[in-house]
């Protein structure tokens, strides 16, 4: 990801639509239970809830790294959230395939 960010420069626009679009995948995923620890609703709920506060938190640095015309940290963010909401997905796929009926 480094490396990415060190020789790669892509519009810091490009980068905030694919922040955008990866927080929106994790927001609809939201926590992956993994079938070797059962979850609770109320645990469940503290995930839920912690998920929506660092989405916030990263949000608010985005629009700063956005308004401060940082690129490479823009870039950075948004690749860190593609690596994130790609294993979400692969988390919820592999999970859903395991799952006993």
């Amino acid at each position: 990801t480094l490396l990415a960010v060190k020789y790669f420069t892509v519009p810091i626009f490009i980068s905030l639509i694919l922040y955008i679009i990866c927080a929106i995948v994790i927001l609809i995923i939201g926590p992956v239970n993994h079938p070797d620890r059962k979850v609770d609703s109320q645990e469940n709920r503290i995930f839920l809830r912690k998920t929506y506060l660092t989405l916030l938190l990263s949000l608010l640095t985005a629009i700063l790294f956005f308004a401060a015309n940082n690129v490479r940290y823009m870039l950075l963010q948004a690749i860190v959230f593609l690596f994130i909401s790609i294993t979400a997905v692969f988390g919820r796929v592999i999970y859903k395939m395991n799952r006993p009926e």
